[in-house]
């Protein structure tokens, strides 16, 4: 759904910061590459042709990082026994400083290159972010105090955030311009209106998808939704988008009980 939403075109760069066992990774290149068979059929490529261009899509295209070292094992295979993209997966800890990737990583994995992400981040409270030099990285790691007018301002370092906020900025320093993204988030995001007030002064909100409970049975009863966001443009701000259409739904039902 999220991926169909998004609608990556062929030659988009597509990252997961928090890839797992590369579950996005793997529909993304799916969705691209049934475009590129779409296109190479229209123009009458030969099959050699259009298995070197899917190599290319997925070698030069597809990033996922994880820190937990083997689920990224785990990605890197599945993307191997479908094709390729295994090289642009990385175990590191995605919400650390730059500084401390590998060079590999951060050569591979840069600021504000990102066409497209799609991700589901880790939450939850017993996973807690207090790590001081993390947390000083980003506005999210700081207490923010509502002020007169509707608005809030940054106050003093957290004593620990759930880490699914900090990767909502993350991935906001991960998209270029105008760049797309889905995000699992959980539903409880309006407890922290200043996380709300954030993203809609980063990104127009082009949806919002509440999840059945069921989804993520029987491992976690959380109660989730997804955000799809398309980051503004340079020359774009909220106060420029502040009308438009939000595509809304309610899902009752998932496939399974």
């Amino acid at each position: 759904m999220v991926i169909r939403m998004i609608d990556p075109g062929i030659d988009e760069r597509i990252l997961d910061p928090a890839c797992g066992s590369g579950g996005f990774l793997v529909e993304s290149l799916r969705y691209v590459w049934n475009k590129l068979e779409e296109k190479a059929a229209d123009l009458g490529w030969p099959e050699s042709e259009i298995e070197a261009e899917k190599q290319r899509i997925a070698i030069k295209n597809l990033r996922g990082i994880d820190k937990d070292s083997f689920l990224s094992k785990v990605a890197k295979a599945y993307l191997a026994i479908l094709g390729d993209g295994r090289g642009g997966i990385h175990c590191e800890n995605s919400l650390e400083s730059f500084r401390n990737w590998s060079a590999k990583t951060f050569e591979d994995i840069q600021p504000e290159s990102f066409d497209v992400i799609v991700t589901n981040p880790p939450f939850g409270k017993k996973l807690s972010i207090d790590s001081t030099e993390i947390l000083e990285l980003y506005d999210l790691g700081h207490r923010w105090n509502s002020v007169p007018g509707g608005v809030f301002e940054k106050g003093a370092l957290a004593d620990k955030q759930p880490p699914q906020l900090l990767f909502i900025e993350r991935c906001f320093q991960m998209l270029r311009p105008g760049g797309r993204m889905g995000i699992v988030l959980s539903s409880d995001l309006p407890k922290y209106q200043y996380v709300v007030n954030y993203i809609r002064l980063q990104a127009k909100i082009n949806a919002i998808v509440t999840l059945p409970e069921d989804l993520f049975q029987p491992h976690t009863h959380a109660k989730c939704c997804v955000l799809i966001c398309q980051k503004y443009k340079k020359n774009e701000s909220y106060s420029s988008c502040d009308n438009y259409d939000i595509f809304m739904s309610d899902v009752k039902w998932c496939g399974h009980d």
